[in-house]
């Protein structure tokens, strides 16, 4: 529920989420270690304009995992928001499920990044 943060350089090892910026926007999330995760390294629920750059996503359930229900929380007036991500130079591996997961109405060029030994390494889900 905040926006314009930095988290930079962290460790975030071995807890339940390496960061959950549920509602976050505006935000960088850059050069963290994030491994060993027991659920997701990054998890962002509800977010939108988001950075995550240059982090070593290693070993979580998701390395980075993107989602809304499209019905809550809409601006009013609007049919539906893009959550648009700047994902770019992480290195993510040995993800348990999938590197980078988001729902459909996310806009993440998940190319731009380094995948290694994950289960899947890019999953588009219906929203």
């Amino acid at each position: 529920f905040s926006s314009g943060n930095v988290f930079a350089n962290n460790i975030a090892n071995s807890s339940n989420y390496g960061f959950w910026l549920g509602y976050s926007n505006n935000s960088t999330v850059r050069g963290n270690e994030i491994r060993a995760n027991r659920f997701d390294g990054i998890a962002i629920e509800h977010g939108r304009d988001n950075a995550i750059e240059h982090n070593r996503i290693d070993g979580n359930r998701n390395g980075i995992r993107l989602w809304a229900d499209p019905a809550a929380h809409r601006p009013e007036g609007l049919e539906r928001v893009d959550r648009v991500y700047n994902i770019a130079g992480n290195r993510i591996s040995a993800s348990r499920e999938c590197g980078i997961s988001v729902t459909a109405d996310h806009v993440v060029d998940p190319s731009r990044n380094s995948f290694h030994g994950n289960r899947r390494d890019y999953a588009r889900h219906p929203v």
